[in-house]
């Protein structure tokens, strides 16, 4: 049971430091929550190793800022070292100057699923893949 709660706790504490952390560009605690050689697919673009996540971090356009809300975290341990997770978020965006008050956003921008592979490591639960999928866009 220790083994279930840590896995559960440490996990779903990964679901919240990726939002976290990308929220606030910052990206070296981003980078930490990944076991080596992850996954990221968001939507179709996948990014793969390090190397390609910080890709992604530094291909975010330096104007737009997003914030997401996520919930309905659910962690399920596979084996002892491996697990499976998922958790919907919803983001909201703005683009605005650097350092500028950020308007109110209008409206939602997507609500999206996220789909997580996790591994233990001697550096506890990371992140080994994440699949994330859009389930509503603005049209």
């Amino acid at each position: 049971m220790d083994d279930l709660l840590r896995c559960e706790s440490e996990c779903t504490r990964l679901c919240q430091d990726f939002i976290y952390h990308i929220d606030r560009r910052q990206y070296e605690p981003f980078l930490a929550l990944f076991a080596p050689d992850p996954t990221l697919d968001r939507a179709g673009q996948v990014f793969r190793g390090m190397d390609g996540l910080k890709q992604f971090c530094e291909g975010r356009p330096r104007d737009r800022y997003v914030r997401h809300a996520t919930s309905n975290i659910r962690i399920d341990m596979t084996g002892p070292a491996t697990a499976r997770g998922s958790s919907s978020v919803m983001m909201f965006g703005a683009t605005a100057a650097p350092d500028a008050a950020l308007p109110l956003p209008s409206s939602l921008l997507i609500f999206a699923e996220y789909d997580d592979d996790f591994v233990l490591t001697g550096a506890g639960w990371k992140i080994k893949n994440r699949r994330i999928t859009v389930v509503f866009a603005p049209s």
